[in-house]
């Protein structure tokens, strides 16, 4: 089990390395949301079953989130109308 307790901060942080079926290696660092060892622990297996299974941080996922922000081209005809042009 890769769970430290991070006594700066009171917490327990999830940390280790994973091969995918591919080869690459990616580093997962999570906080864990538990407030125990065992809690911890027992999010690190899920983590690790979701990273086996293929659905752990799906590029959808974080593409979608992406989405939400607007572009400044087309935030700006928002800003001049509702921001600039009240506040000059």
């Amino acid at each position: 089990m890769t769970v430290r307790h991070e006594e700066k901060h009171g917490r327990f942080m999830i940390n280790f390395w994973y091969r995918h079926a591919d080869g690459h290696r990616e580093r997962i660092r999570v906080v864990a949301q538990g407030t125990t060892r065992r809690q911890a622990e027992a999010e690190e297996r899920a983590v690790r079953i979701a990273l086996d299974a293929g659905v752990y941080r799906r590029e959808e996922e974080v593409k979608e989130s992406e989405k939400k922000t607007p572009t400044l081209e087309k935030f700006f005809d928002t800003f001049i109308k509702l921001h600039a042009v009240p506040n000059c």
